[in-house]
């Protein structure tokens, strides 16, 4: 099966590749990240692929250090060509 990388943007558009995800398959990413005037620049992120331990990646860096409010959530594709996501689930709540 097809696998693709999942990455996250670190500050001067440099990539870094995080795990390898199967296409056409199910999996969990969960995000977490302080706002407010006391909010970090940072975010943790935690992948869970099919029948594999999660794999967590702390204090990766927010794209602006001055994120600090949520206006806007959405899904994009860099891909060239036509691409699909299946959503399911979201969820967005403070945490404490």
């Amino acid at each position: 099966m097809a696998q693709e990388q999942c990455y996250t943007e670190e500050r001067g558009a440099r990539r870094k590749a995080l795990a390898a995800v199967l296409i056409g398959k199910w999996f969990r990413v969960k995000i977490t990240c302080s706002l407010g005037k006391e909010s970090t620049p940072t975010y943790d992120l935690t992948l869970t692929l099919p029948a594999q331990r999660s794999k967590v990646f702390p204090r990766l860096p927010n794209r602006s250090a001055q994120f600090t409010r949520l206006h806007w959530l959405g899904f994009l594709s860099f891909a060239n060509a036509k691409a699909i996501f299946y959503i399911d689930n979201i969820r967005l709540m403070p945490t404490r």
